[in-house]
């Protein structure tokens, strides 16, 4: 949606901003990619936090069922 949109973007560019107040010798486009790059390494270790979750899960369900 429009508004889910608009809230994405506003994220971004405060994420931009963060990164620029850190890094203020970094262009506008080198701290768009670099904010890229935390953003792309913060999904990866969610998704393998979220993996691990899972598996561990799994395991205690697996675990479960051999008890009955």
């Amino acid at each position: 949606s429009q508004e889910r949109m608009e809230m994405l973007a506003t994220t971004l560019s405060n994420r931009i901003g963060e990164v620029q107040n850190r890094n203020p010798r970094l262009s506008t486009h080198q701290s768009a990619i670099l904010t890229a790059l935390n953003i792309l390494d913060e999904t990866m270790r969610i998704k393998e936090e979220y993996r691990q979750l899972v598996e561990l899960l799994e395991g205690d369900s697996k675990g479960k069922e051999s008890e009955v």
